[in-house]
């Protein structure tokens, strides 16, 4: 009876922390994806909590493009809304580049997970249909890009969710099966 119970216990944490794991956090959305140097982008969330949103362009360190001050919450709640426009640097290379939202508190410490979103900084020029494109366009490589972006943190904790799953049903049958037999009629019944 104690190992049943033990083995309860283990499932309903594993299962806790797969269904934590599974709990969104903030978003961060464009407008539009393609943008020239010098232009504005709009930016576009949810989740996020009462704090200024820092963007900052292509690094956790790079250049802030802009603060917005997010809309719609309660002190009290992390349900606030983001809403605004930041310009991308008129000297930004044709390429892709990535946007980068975070919450610092009063104490510089981040409030949030820093959220971010790819924006594509076209050339200046629009090619005619059919046309060759320029130097920077045709240097970029084809196709996109495959690269693994789920750390192995998370995919052990989702490996620990599947186990935790796996180990409460096994745990029930087990324990089904342990019933005398009995007990095991009356529930039928």
């Amino acid at each position: 009876m104690g190992a049943a119970g033990m083995a309860g216990a283990v499932g309903l944490i594993i299962m806790s922390a797969a269904v934590w794991a599974c709990i969104a956090g903030p978003t961060l959305d464009l407008a539009s994806r393609d943008v020239r140097p010098g232009e504005a982008v709009t930016l576009k969330g949810v989740s996020y909590n009462r704090h200024p949103v820092v963007v900052r362009f292509n690094a956790l360190d790079g250049p802030v493009l802009g603060t917005i001050e997010p809309t719609g919450g309660s002190a009290t709640s992390s349900n606030w809304n983001l809403e605004g426009s930041v310009t991308i640097p008129a000297g930004a290379r044709p390429g892709s580049y990535v946007l980068i939202a975070t919450q610092p508190g009063p104490d510089g410490k981040l409030t949030q997970i820093p959220t971010r979103a790819l924006v594509n900084v076209v050339g200046t020029s629009t090619p005619v249909l059919g046309g060759t494109p320029d130097a920077a366009q045709a240097a970029r490589p084809a196709g996109l890009d495959r690269g693994d972006s789920v750390s192995g943190a998370a995919k052990a904790l989702m490996a620990l969710g599947v186990a935790g799953v796996a180990l409460f049903i096994g745990g029930t049958a087990a324990l089904i099966a342990s019933r005398p037999k009995g007990a095991r009629e009356a529930a039928k019944a």
